[in-house]
């Protein structure tokens, strides 16, 4: 018996077939299309701004350290310059100390040599001599001195011509070592007077130890050579001249020397 399916009201299963993909494909693109609306909805918007806070934080950031490093790189050109200003400073220092400090140890040294020599050139003394310099010396029996020069138990030598008159009286003294020729007169006894390597200094005063000796004596007639050594003490000045010194010696040994040596001795 066929049955009228129009009359009955049921539908074709194919036609409910196609009617339900046809609603499950609306459905499928309501959900695709309330996808595109969520993803330019309040959310996409905060996240995009985000991401360009992100980015302009970035940037801020690169630019800072870029910043930050110029500055340290200036910083280090500015010590490194600091740096060679105070080398060069320093070495321009130790130049000038080194200078002063020659020129001091060669005037102290010109002391003793033009007193060996019995140097009678003023201009020679006041290039190592302050005009008012004083030069202290110990009273000795075996020389001839002004006695107005005696102040507390030594000599007191003040300024240039005291010091030529001193350094003749030691030419002096020298003279008498020798043997007389058989015409009366006295040979040339020669002395040479320097400065060892043994100096201190401290500020603008020096201190050495110095030596004095003759060196032709015994060609002189003498029965030897004569020496003496000591310490000398000088202060200077800017100009790096003697403002006072002061010499001192072994007396007794030196006067037993020229006891022994001398043919006639210096009165």
């Amino acid at each position: 018996q066929k049955i009228d399916i129009a009359s009955t009201g049921k539908s074709d299963p194919s036609d409910s077939t196609s009617e339900n993909g046809s609603d499950e494909e609306d459905i499928d693109g309501a959900g695709a299309n309330g996808s595109d609306n969520r993803e330019s909805g309040p959310n996409s918007k905060d996240e995009h701004k985000a991401r360009a806070k992100n980015r302009e934080h970035a940037r801020n950031t690169r630019k800072r350290k870029k910043e930050y490093i110029e500055t340290l790189k200036d910083s280090l050109h500015a010590l490194k310059s600091e740096i060679e200003l105070e080398d060069s400073l320093r070495r321009e220092k130790l130049t000038t100390l080194a200078r002063i400090d020659h020129q001091r140890k060669l005037v102290f040294q010109r002391l003793f040599q033009y007193r060996a020599n019995a140097e009678k050139c003023y201009d020679l003394w006041s290039s190592i001599l302050e005009p008012n310099a004083v030069v202290y010396l110990p009273l000795t029996a075996y020389r001839s001195y002004p006695v107005g020069e005696v102040e507390k138990g030594r000599r007191k030598v003040v300024g240039i011509e005291g010091m030529m008159k001193e350094a003749a009286s030691l030419g002096e003294m020298a003279q008498s070592i020798g043997a007389t020729s058989a015409g009366g007169n006295k040979t040339n006894v020669n002395l040479e007077s320097f400065c060892q390597n043994d100096w201190v200094a401290q500020g603008n005063e020096y201190m050495c130890r110095w030596m004095t000796r003759t060196v032709n004596a015994v060609e002189c007639g003498a029965s030897a050579e004569c020496y003496k050594v000591g310490m000398a003490r000088a202060k200077f000045t800017r100009d790096n001249k003697i403002q006072e010194a002061e010499i001192v010696w072994d007396i007794m040994s030196f006067m037993q020397q020229l006891r022994k040596a001398s043919c006639q001795l210096h009165a």
